[in-house]
C-alpha cells in the first residue's frame, strides 16, 4: 500500500536553534577533550507539545532533555536538550482487491526503525515507526504508520536513552464503504468502492484522529449483499368472518428497512392473510343414567390444553405458523360415575413471521382467543320412546359456548341428553 512518507528534513539552523549544546567550564573547548567520567543527574520532557496540522497529517514536536555531570580536563555540568518530532500522515491510496466482502479485520501492531542521525555531540536520534495494520477477509490491507523519534546520549562513558513520549491507546473507529463509478482501463472494467476509515491515537493524554481514504477496485462485479434489516412499521386489518362456519381472516403486514451493499437503503412491505377457525361439536352428547336423579345439577370442569405450534416454511421472507389449542368442558355429576362426558372445542389461528439473513421478527398478532361457557337445564325427566320402541325418560341440558377472536364472536349451543331406561 502506498502512503505519503512522513519523513521530513529540518534545516540545521532550525534544529540547533532549539537545543542547548554541552558547555563545560572551559568555554574555549567544550567537548573536544576526552571525557574521563560522567553521569546523568536529571531527565525529563517539556510539558508543552507543539502541533502542526495540515491536509496530509499532523506533526508534533516537544523537547527532551537530560542534565549531565562529568569530568574532562575540567569539571562540567550541562543540560543536553533536543527537539523530537512525531508525525502521523493520513493514508491516501488505490489498491486492487478480490471482492468487496471485507468482513472483520485482524489487527497487528509492529515496530521498526527507519534510520538514525547524529543530532549533536554525543546525541543520536533514531527515526522509528509504529505500524498499525488491519488485514480484512478479502485481502485488503490498511496500514497506519505512526512516526516517533527516540534520542540516545553516548559520550563514551555514559550511554543513556533520553526520555520521549510514547503513544497511548489506539482505537479503531470503523469503516464506511461507498460506491464509485466503474473504471474502463485497457479494455478491463474495474468495479470500484471508496473505503473511508480512521483510528484515534492518544499522545501526551490527547487524542488525535488519523484518516484513510482508499479506492479499492476489483475485476469482479460486486454482489448486492444484505447488510442490515430492521422492522420500522406494522399493522393488522380485519378482512372477513363467517359466523356460520366459525372462521375468519385478517391481514397482517410489516415494513422492513433493509441496507444493501450495492443498492443502499430500501423499505419493503410484506403482507400475510391469516385465517382462524373454531370447531364446535356437531353431535348431541348422550349419557345413560342409572336412575332418575331427583337432583339434575351437573359439575362442569373447564380447562384449556397447552398450545401447540406448527412452524411453516418461509416463502419470499414470510413464514406462516399454525397455533392450535383445545378448550375442554368435562361434565360430571357428583355421586354418579356413569355421568362423565367431555365437550371438546379446538381453536386454530395462523400467525406470520418475517425472515431474512439478518432479521427474524413477528408480524403483529391479530388477536387472542377468549372463551365463555354456561349451561342450563332445558327440560327435566320426560317420558319418550327410544329407538327400540321401549319407554325411557330423558333430561336435556344445553351448553352455550362462546369463542371470541378479536372482534369476531362465534357461538354454539351444545345439547347434552341424560337417558334413563327402566329394565
Amino acid at each position: 500500500m502506498k502512503t505519503n512518507r512522513f519523513w521530513y528534513f529540518m534545516a540545521a539552523a532550525a534544529v540547533f536553534a532549539g537545543m542547548t549544546t554541552l558547555v563545560s567550564c572551559d568555554k574555549e573547548e567544550p567537548f573536544e577533550q576526552e571525557i574521563i567520567e560522567s553521569e546523568v543527574l536529571e531527565e525529563g520532557v517539556a510539558e508543552e507539545v507543539t502541533e502542526e496540522t495540515g491536509t496530509e497529517g499532523t506533526t508534533l514536536s516537544y523537547e527532551s532533555w537530560i542534565v549531565v555531570k562529568g569530568q574532562t580536563r575540567a569539571a562540567f555540568e550541562n543540560k543536553v536538550s533536543v527537539t523530537l518530532f512525531n508525525r502521523f500522515n493520513h493514508v491516501i491510496d488505490e489498491v486492487e482487491v478480490d471482492g468487496f466482502e471485507f468482513g472483520e479485520p485482524t489487527v497487528d501492531i509492529s515496530f521498526r526503525e527507519a534510520e538514525s542521525r547524529v543530532e549533536q555531540n554525543y546525541v543520536t536520534i533514531a527515526d522509528s515507526v509504529l505500524v498499525y495494520r488491519l488485514t480484512y477477509e478479502n485481502g485488503f490491507v490498511l496500514e497506519y504508520e505512526l512516526m516517533y523519534e527516540v534520542p540516545t546520549y553516548d559520550d563514551g562513558i555514559t550511554h543513556k536513552r533520553m526520555p520521549y513520549i510514547r503513544y497511548g491507546a489506539i482505537v479503531d473507529n470503523g469503516m464506511t464503504v461507498t460506491g464509485m463509478d466503474n473504471l474502463e482501463e485497457n479494455g478491463q472494467t474495474w468495479f470500484r468502492k471508496l473505503v473511508r476509515h480512521s483510528i484515534s491515537v492518544v499522545f501526551n493524554d490527547k487524542s488525535y484522529t488519523v484518516e484513510a481514504s482508499v479506492v479499492v477496485k476489483s475485476p469482479e462485479e460486486p454482489q448486492d449483499v444484505l447488510l442490515a434489516s430492521k422492522k420500522v412499521n406494522e399493522g393488522v386489518e380485519f378482512v372477513s368472518s363467517d359466523p356460520q362456519t366459525a372462521a375468519g381472516t385478517y391481514k397482517a403486514w410489516v415494513e422492513i428497512e433493509q441496507t444493501w451493499s450495492e443498492s443502499g437503503v430500501k423499505t419493503v412491505r410484506k403482507e400475510a392473510l391469516l385465517k382462524h377457525y373454531v370447531e364446535f361439536p356437531n353431535d348431541r352428547g348422550k349419557l345413560d343414567a342409572d336412575e332418575m336423579y331427583e337432583d339434575l345439577s351437573l359439575s362442569p370442569k373447564i380447562s384449556t390444553d397447552e398450545q401447540t405450534v406448527t412452524q411453516g416454511e418461509a416463502v419470499d421472507g414470510v413464514a406462516v405458523d399454525v397455533y392450535s389449542e383445545k378448550r375442554r368442558i368435562r361434565i360430571k355429576k357428583d355421586g354418579a360415575e356413569e355421568i362423565n362426558f367431555t365437550i371438546l372445542i379446538p381453536c386454530t389461528a395462523e400467525r406470520a413471521r418475517y425472515v431474512d439473513e439478518m432479521l427474524t421478527c413477528d408480524f403483529p398478532v391479530p388477536a387472542e382467543y377468549s372463551y365463555a361457557e354456561e349451561y342450563q337445564l332445558v327440560s327435566g325427566w320426560t317420558e319418550q320412546v327410544n329407538d327400540a320402541g321401549l319407554p325411557c325418560y330423558v333430561a336435556e341440558y344445553r351448553f352455550d359456548c362462546t369463542v371470541t377472536y378479536g372482534s369476531n364472536v362465534y357461538t354454539s349451543d351444545c345439547p347434552v341428553i341424560l337417558e334413563y331406561c327402566p329394565e
